[in-house]
């Protein structure tokens, strides 16, 4: 890389570059000035990356007590603290959050515990995360939602079995992350097979907000994410009687279509016409859209600063819960039979094999896409772009195709369309700390009866950019026939 002058400090830029080619050991070199770390917080972050890759455990006691500085807001706090996550060291996250003075009355502090929560496994501190967490939501944690009268329909067989899902390298790819994707498969696997039957539970007299916050008349926080509680009463706010509870702080439609949509499955026998939907009033426009495919959207009540519900149904159903297909899959069923009758009116044709482009995203960009699209289309494949088509005009796109290709991306959502046996390629950006999220996919064709492959390809440093090695990933496509 090009030469820094050495009477100034390297930028944000040279510290990308620098990670770009994992040249750690020159991140460490210039982290010995401190002013060069206090720069950016992407930069002390980096540091933070560096010393983990060459297990340099001073530079790590050293980003810790650097974070403390009143420099930064806490925003960035929790930004720092999410990196030591991903790099294993939970103790240092947890004093990262903890500074700053009274953190835990920030109304983010629950939800920031709560990640390094989830990937700790040192019993003391999840004690005092727990402690702390209990002390934040001012008792609301001890109030357990009720069993509901309501229920999903009863059904008793879970899916027939389980799909499939392998990973191969990219050759630039260190070989931990194909250990760590395997590990991930098979904890999933048996996750899945624990799977619980879907069920409604019930608050009574609470408050919720467009956040998807809810809390009772006395102040008790029972859901937060992170956002102020309004100090409102019930009179003052609009009213409702009872409610199915159809607000998340997640925007994307993964989270819908994954997460939620299965969650109206028990209203579509047409017995619950008089319960109202509550939407959030800034949640993006498919969510009304998906519920008007559904025949639902004359129930949808939006939700602004507060709204007083009697009896809310809470519904439990999870990922693993997608094992019990028949219970759910009334309403993917009705998304596919309409997506199709319109399809008809317009004259359309199912595409056999699909990729699914993310040329026009601004974020995590595949820098080579346009190469693998050329290749591909060569190849028999139709090149799909879901962003401003009409929601049924994906669904249908989706449910019909026999192979799925696509870059990891919110199209790839449409899966949980598709029929058992569909082939998906996955081009998977990977890095430390990103497993979680990044591997939804593969345990979403587990789920679903998929045959699933993905292709790991290392996404290095800060950037939000990478690439694919084109040829490298054609020859491991075509292996699959």
């Amino acid at each position: 890389m090009a030469k820094v002058n050495e009477r100034s400090l390297a930028t944000l830029a040279d510290t990308r570059q620098a990670a770009s080619n994992e040249n750690w050991q020159q991140i460490l070199s210039w982290g010995e000035n401190d002013e060069f770390l206090y720069q950016s917080h992407h930069i002390l972050k980096a540091y933070i990356a560096a010393s983990y890759e060459l297990s340099f455990e001073a530079g790590l006691e050293k980003a810790a007590e650097l974070v403390l500085s009143s420099r930064w807001q806490q925003p960035h706090r929790y930004s720092f603290a999410r990196t030591f996550g991903a790099v294993k060291r939970c103790d240092l996250a947890w004093r990262t959050i903890q500074a700053g003075g009274d953190a835990a009355a920030d109304p983010a502090f629950v939800k920031q515990v709560r990640q390094i929560l989830a990937i700790t496994r040192d019993e003391g501190l999840r004690g005092e995360m727990k402690q702390a967490i209990s002390r934040a939501m001012k008792g609301g944690l001890s109030i357990e939602p009720l069993v509901s009268t309501w229920e999903f329909s009863a059904k008793n067989s879970k899916s027939s079995s389980l799909g499939t899902a392998i990973a191969a390298l990219s050759p630039r790819t260190h070989p931990r992350h194909l250990a760590a994707f395997q590990s991930a498969m098979a904890e999933a696997s048996d996750a899945l097979m624990a799977a619980r039957r879907p069920s409604l539970r019930e608050f009574n007299n609470v408050f919720v907000d467009r956040y998807g916050q809810i809390w009772s008349e006395d102040g008790a926080i029972i859901k937060t994410s992170g956002k102020p509680i309004s100090s409102v009463k019930r009179q003052d706010v609009p009213h409702h009687a009872q409610a199915f509870f159809g607000i998340k702080a997640t925007r994307g439609i993964y989270h819908w279509l994954v997460d939620r949509v299965s969650s109206y499955a028990w209203m579509r026998d047409g017995d619950h016409r008089d319960f109202h939907i509550l939407l959030s009033d800034q949640a993006p426009a498919f969510e009304a859209e998906t519920l008007k495919l559904l025949g639902l959207s004359d129930q949808v009540a939006n939700v602004g600063d507060a709204a007083f519900v009697e009896k809310l149904i809470i519904p439990r159903i999870g990922f693993a819960g997608l094992m019990y297909w028949d219970q759910v899959a009334p309403v993917f069923n009705r998304l596919k039979h309409i997506s199709n009758t319109i399809a008809k009116t317009h004259s359309l044709e199912p595409y056999d094999k699909i990729y699914i482009s993310r040329a026009d995203a601004k974020r995590r960009t595949l820098v080579n896409e346009k190469q693998v699209e050329s290749a591909l289309s060569e190849n028999g494949f139709n090149i799909v772009t879901f962003t401003g088509m009409p929601l049924w005009q994906q669904f249908f796109i989706a449910s019909n195709a026999r192979e799925i290709v696509g870059p990891h991306g919110a199209g790839l959502s449409h899966i949980i369309l598709c029929n058992p046996g569909t082939k998906v390629s996955e081009i998977l950006p990977i890095k430390d700390g990103t497993y979680s999220l990044r591997f939804n996919y593969a345990r979403l064709c587990l789920a679903r009866g998929l045959a699933y492959q993905a292709w790991l390809e290392p996404q290095l440093g800060e950037g939000d950019s990478w690439s694919v090695d084109a040829a490298a990933f054609l020859e491991f496509l075509r292996a699959r026939g």
